[in-house]
C-alpha cells in the first residue's frame, strides 16, 4: 500500500474507465489517489480524424460514475484545442460536458 503522503496519479482512456471498472477500483486499492482520462473533444467527427472512436459522452460519463464508485476524488480530463476543423462551438461543448 502507498502511504498516504504520496500521491501517485494514473492515466485511463474512457474505453477502460467504462468498461473495466474492476481495474479502476483496483488503482484506488493500491493506493493511488488520483486519475486522469483523456476525453479530448465530444466532436465525433474530430475524434474520428485524431483515432479516437472509441470516445463517447456515455463512456465519459459512465467513466466518471466508476471513478466515483472507486473512490476518486481527485480526477483529471484531458481536452484537445486547435485540431483540424474544431470550432470554437466544439471546445464549449466539450468544456460544458466535461464540468
Amino acid at each position: 500500500m502507498i502511504p498516504e503522503e504520496v500521491t501517485i496519479s494514473i492515466e485511463t482512456t474512457p474505453k477502460i474507465a467504462a468498461e473495466e471498472s474492476e481495474k479502476i477500483a483496483a488503482y484506488y486499492k493500491m493506493g493511488i489517489r488520483r486519475i486522469s482520462m483523456g476525453v479530448q473533444t465530444i466532436n465525433t467527427k474530430i475524434l474520428a480524424m485524431v483515432d479516437r472512436v472509441h470516445t463517447s459522452i456515455d463512456r465519459n460519463k459512465k467513466a466518471m460514475e466508476n471513478f466515483r464508485n472507486a473512490g476518486f476524488k481527485k480526477c483529471n480530463i484531458d481536452i484537445m484545442y486547435g485540431l483540424a476543423g474544431q470550432q470554437l462551438e466544439d471546445v464549449q461543448m466539450t468544456i460544458d460536458h466535461v464540468i
